[in-house]
C-alpha cells in the first residue's frame, strides 16, 4: 500500500506464479500507489485454480495513478476451474478510482480459462480514467477487456512502437543503459533510439577485488588494478594477503 515508485526499469524478466491470486511483473497487488516513468520488458507465466489476476505490469489495481510507463511483455495464463482477468499492463482494478495518462502496452496474450477478461492494456477496467494511452493491436486486438465506463485507448500497429511514434504521443523514450570497458550510452526499450556514446565517469576507482564504477550508468567495467589493494597485510613473501599478489 502507498507505494510510489519512480523511474524504475525491469528487462529481460521472467516471473511465474502457481495458484496465484495477483501476478504482475512490477507488483502482483498495488493499492493507494502511484508508478512514474517506469517500464518492464518481462514474461509473466500464471496457473490458477480460482479467480485470477494477472498483469504485464500489475495484477490487481486499486485506487492507483500511472504515469508515463510501458509495458513490452508476453502474458501466459490458464485457469482450470475459474475466471481469469488479464491485461498487457493491469490484469484488473477495481471499483475505486485511478488513472492512467501517458501509458501504453505491447502485449502477446495467451490465455486459456472458462470465463476470461482479456485486454491488451486491462484485463478488466473498473472506473479507472484513461487519457492518452495505447496498445499494439498486431499483438492482441482488444485494449481493453471490459469495462464499467466509458474508458478507451487507441490500438496502433507494431511499427508504431518501433519506429517511435508511441515514444512522441507519450512525451518521451524509455531508455536504458548499455555499456562496454570504455564507453555508455542509452537505448530507448520502446523504439530503440540510442544517444550519442560517452565515457564512463568513475567515481570509484579499481582495486585488485573491485572493478571500477561509473557514476553515470552505475555498471562495473574494466580490469581489476593488483596494485591497488584493500588489506595493508602481507605474507613473508611480500603478497597481499586481500589477492595474493
Amino acid at each position: 500500500d502507498n507505494a510510489k515508485i519512480k523511474n524504475l526499469g525491469i528487462i529481460n524478466s521472467y516471473f511465474s506464479g502457481f495458484r496465484f491470486a495477483f501476478l504482475g511483473g512490477m507488483v502482483g497487488f498495488a493499492k493507494y500507489s502511484t508508478f512514474e516513468n517506469c517500464y518492464i520488458q518481462a514474461t509473466i507465466v500464471g496457473k490458477q485454480e480460482i479467480d485470477g489476476y494477472a498483469g504485464g505490469f500489475v495484477g490487481l489495481s486499486g485506487d492507483s495513478n500511472y504515469y508515463n510507463c510501458y509495458a513490452n511483455v508476453t502474458v501466459e495464463a490458464s485457469d482450470s476451474d475459474d475466471n481469469l482477468s488479464v491485461g498487457g499492463f493491469i490484469g484488473s482494478s477495481y471499483y475505486n478510482d485511478g488513472y492512467l495518462k501517458n501509458v501504453a502496452a505491447s502485449a502477446t496474450i495467451k490465455v486459456a480459462a472458462r470465463t476470461v477478461k482479456v485486454g491488451s492494456l486491462i484485463g478488466n477496467n473498473r472506473d479507472y480514467v484513461h487519457k492518452n494511452t495505447y496498445y499494439d493491436i498486431d499483438k492482441y486486438a482488444t485494449g481493453i477487456g471490459a469495462s464499467s465506463n466509458d474508458a478507451t485507448t487507441k490500438g496502433v500497429k507494431t511499427t508504431a512502437f518501433t519506429n517511435g511514434t508511441v515514444c512522441q504521443k507519450l512525451g518521451g523514450h524509455f531508455y536504458k543503459f548499455v555499456s562496454n570497458s570504455t564507453q555508455h550510452y542509452q537505448e530507448c526499450t520502446v523504439c530503440g533510439n540510442k544517444t550519442t556514446a560517452e565515457s564512463h565517469n568513475i567515481v570509484e576507482k579499481a582495486t585488485c577485488k573491485e572493478l571500477a564504477v561509473c557514476g553515470t550508468c552505475g555498471e562495473s567495467h574494466g580490469e581489476y588494478d593488483y596494485t591497488v589493494h584493500v588489506s595493508d597485510e602481507f605474507d613473508n613473501n611480500g603478497f597481499s594477503l586481500c589477492c595474493g599478489y
